[in-house]
């Protein structure tokens, strides 16, 4: 926008200082969740037993009322069953006999990355206004705004379906192009 430019062409003068010069620029990124495999706490490995839990339904859960992952488990907990332990009576949280006839040392039936997570969107916003001084001088004035929109960007649920936080979020991304807060960013620039 001013003078040379599509909008205000012919404004000279103040009007041209004032009006002329602006620049705005954006990106904008939406993505979906990223995949996560669903895990089984209190295995013992050393021996044989599966960290992956055996897959009994899809494991979305129906829509209730609040935020997913916040209010109610990312996934339906529900949906996974553990993999019988070899050595039943000894503590922890061992399922001693599976309804569904899976057996010790099995590898859980549940495959990796097969639930998503929440989803990403971002948008940011760039504003500039270019004075030009003489012939060779030039000075820039720069706004920039990172997660304009503040949406709030959650990381991966708690991929244990039998942990005490069990498919429930509690991070979120870390800065504002990453979905974090909105954050602001000013600038001179002069160049002669």
């Amino acid at each position: 926008m001013g003078r040379g430019r599509r909008f205000l062409r012919r404004s000279r003068g103040l009007a041209d200082t004032i009006l002329g010069g602006w620049q705005l620029s954006g990106t904008a990124r939406a993505y979906t969740g990223q995949p996560f495999t669903v895990r089984t706490v209190d295995v013992d490995e050393g021996i044989g037993e599966s960290e992956r839990p055996n897959r009994i339904r899809k494991g979305v859960p129906a829509a209730l009322t609040g935020k997913r992952g916040v209010d109610f488990p990312w996934f339906d907990l529900t949906a996974f069953e553990q993999v019988p332990c070899a050595n039943p009576g000894q503590g922890g949280t061992c399922l001693e006999r599976s309804e569904y006839g899976f057996l010790p040392f099995d590898f859980g039936n549940a495959g990796r990355n097969i639930l998503d997570g929440p989803g990403l969107v971002a948008v940011n916003l760039g504003l500039r206004k270019n004075v030009r001084m003489g012939e060779q001088r030039s000075l820039q004035v720069r706004l920039d705004a990172f997660n304009v929109l503040n949406r709030t960007n959650f990381r991966l649920p708690d991929n244990y379906f039998n942990g005490i936080t069990g498919g429930l979020i509690n991070r979120v991304g870390d800065s504002g192009n990453q979905g974090g807060p909105r954050v602001f960013q000013a600038g001179v620039t002069y160049r002669f």
